[in-house]
């Protein structure tokens, strides 16, 4: 396994623990307190029949974008041994996130991001980067005994096919 999957895997380890235990921030019409963002969503989730109710279209894009970038995050963090998908899933879901309150026509209060917001982006763009690390890293092949020096493979088990065949 090459380092790539293991920074990948950490990094979607830090992504669930941002989604379920950090503290997010401030989203207005959705968590007037700084709250986790799984708290958010279990709000959202609980609420949701009543904001479509009431007819207020810029809630319910905002409510469904939350509750679409929270399950797009959790994917991301779970597939973390893929660093490509967990990366690019990151930033989809956060960006998401970053969008949904200026979809807003009646947005007020100001939006403020906490830890768990930075510490996301921060993870997926690692992410995407350990995914490039198999590209950069090369493992060096280990010598067979008696083996030519120099990567790859020894000839040395093929060499009997070119020689030329003796009549006797």
């Amino acid at each position: 396994m090459y380092p790539g999957r293991l920074v990948g895997a950490a990094m979607g380890i830090v992504i669930l623990v941002s989604v379920f235990l950090l503290p997010f921030g401030t989203l207005p019409g959705i968590s007037d307190t700084s709250s986790t963002l799984y708290s958010a969503f279990g709000r959202v989730v609980s609420h949701l029949s009543a904001v479509e109710s009431s007819g207020d279209t810029d809630l319910l894009t905002t409510d469904f974008m939350l509750v679409a970038a929270v399950i797009i995050l959790t994917i991301a963090g779970l597939v973390g041994i893929f660093p490509l998908g967990s990366g690019v899933l990151g930033l989809i879901g956060v960006g998401m996130l970053t969008m949904s309150p200026y979809l807003n026509n009646d947005l007020t209060a100001p939006v403020t991001w906490g830890a768990a917001f930075y510490v996301i982006w921060l993870a997926s763009f690692l992410s995407i980067a350990a995914a490039f690390w198999r590209r950069i890293w090369q493992p060096s092949w280990p010598e067979k005994p008696g083996a030519k020096s120099g990567n790859g493979p020894s000839s040395a088990p093929y060499e009997h096919l070119s020689a030329a065949p003796s009549h006797g």
